[in-house]
């Protein structure tokens, strides 16, 4: 995990101070500007300009860091004692040596309650709490056995792994009416970002009398990928991974402006903790047709928030300077399978259209839980039984 860093170049924070006493018994002002010598301090204002919305978080990550340095405890071992125990750390998260780290030891029990539970919000402390003891203390991905073991092998490692779905052989040609048919139901869609132009919608759970040309096709295709998708799923997150639906994206040629309102085209992760989401490529999609960009490794980061979308939303040139990012490409027909727990965004620049299907795979609820974004399950068609 790359080291700690801060962006100095955007417009500074002056969050108020925290309350509280450090370990010497001196007054602690809390927020300060760099970190102590030697003291992990994730909570320092200068790294809340990895976030987007820095302005936003500086006070909850002001009243983290006043709660660090209350104990002195927890001012020894962050580094030292942590590190040498399997722990590494940013301004992102903290992630874990597998086999190393002993997640019952007094010191890890330490760590956990003065700094991944530093939070004041009840919300923040339960999400991170669930996906740390589920996704990360019981994680065991059943790789030896599963039939896509070589792409199970990489997604456990990288975070995301390419699929050829084999979803053009098994399906007919379209024919010129239902090409006519997709374009007119995507054009008049209301499940759509009509001030990006990006589209994007799904179909009931059952066939009305009369469907769409593009429900038809996405029904076929979801009979066909979708029992892989979920062998997938369940031995990546568990046997009680189940699937909760998925959605048909259209992004237009040309550049997708950036808005506040699309947050997907931030660098972000999904504030679910493990879950799996599968790309079909419904077109070819390369560097020129909006790929969806990936930080491989991330999906391993137990992150210092889980609860709000803007402590999730990270500038380009945070990410881009940690972590060697990639393109999600492939052919028409192809697509991947990735950890949404990983740092990712979609791409805004691209001269041709791209036309994707999106299923997503996760333990009955979990989103619920605690709010993270999910995609319901489709609706039935008024008046059917």
């Amino acid at each position: 995990m790359a080291p700690l860093a801060h962006y100095g170049q955007r417009k500074p924070v002056h969050a108020k101070a925290g309350a509280g006493s450090s370990s010497s018994g001196t007054p602690w002002t809390g927020c300060r500007q760099t970190p102590a010598s030697g003291v992990l301090d994730p909570f320092a204002i200068n790294y809340t300009d990895l976030f987007v919305f820095n302005l936003v978080i500086a006070p909850h990550w002001c009243s983290r860091e006043a709660h660090v340095y209350k104990s002195s405890p927890g001012r020894a071992l962050l580094t030292r004692d942590a590190t040498a125990a399997g722990l590494s750390f940013n301004g992102f998260g903290v992630s874990f040596v597998r086999g190393v780290w002993d997640w019952h030891s007094p010191m890890s029990k330490r760590f956990t309650k003065d700094v991944l539970l530093s939070s004041p919000k009840l919300a923040s402390r339960t999400a991170i709490t669930t996906i740390m003891e589920e996704d990360f203390m019981s994680w065991k991905p059943s790789v030896q056995r599963a039939a896509d073991r070589q792409l199970l092998t990489t997604m456990v490692r990288v975070g995301a792994a390419p699929v050829a779905w084999g979803w053009e052989r098994a399906l007919p040609a379209p024919t010129p009416d239902d090409v006519a048919g997709t374009e007119a139901f995507l054009n008049t869609t209301k499940r759509s970002y009509l001030d990006l132009g990006i589209r994007t919608t799904a179909c009931p759970a059952r066939p009305a009398t009369k469907e769409s040309a593009i429900c038809s096709s996405l029904r076929r295709t979801a009979d066909i990928v979708v029992p892989r998708m979920l062998s997938i799923a369940q031995s990546y997150i568990g046997p009680d991974a189940g699937y909760s639906g998925y959605r048909f994206i259209r992004t237009p040629g040309g550049y997708v402006r950036r808005t506040k309102a699309y947050t997907s085209g931030m660098w972000h992760h999904d504030r679910c903790g493990r879950r799996v989401k599968c790309f079909l490529f419904w077109s070819e999609v390369n560097q020129t047709s909006h790929p969806m960009k990936f930080a491989p490794g991330t999906h391993n980061t137990l992150y210092w928030s889980y609860d709000q979308m803007k402590e999730s939303r990270y500038m380009d040139l945070a990410v881009e300077d940690h972590y060697n990012v990639t393109d999600m490409v492939g052919a028409k027909g192809d697509g991947f399978c990735f950890d949404t727990n990983a740092i990712h965004r979609g791409s805004m620049d691209g001269k041709h259209q791209r036309d994707v299907i999106i299923f997503e795979f996760d333990r009955a609820g979990r989103g619920n839980r605690f709010g993270c974004p999910v995609i319901a399950p489709p609706k039935e068609p008024q008046g059917s039984k």
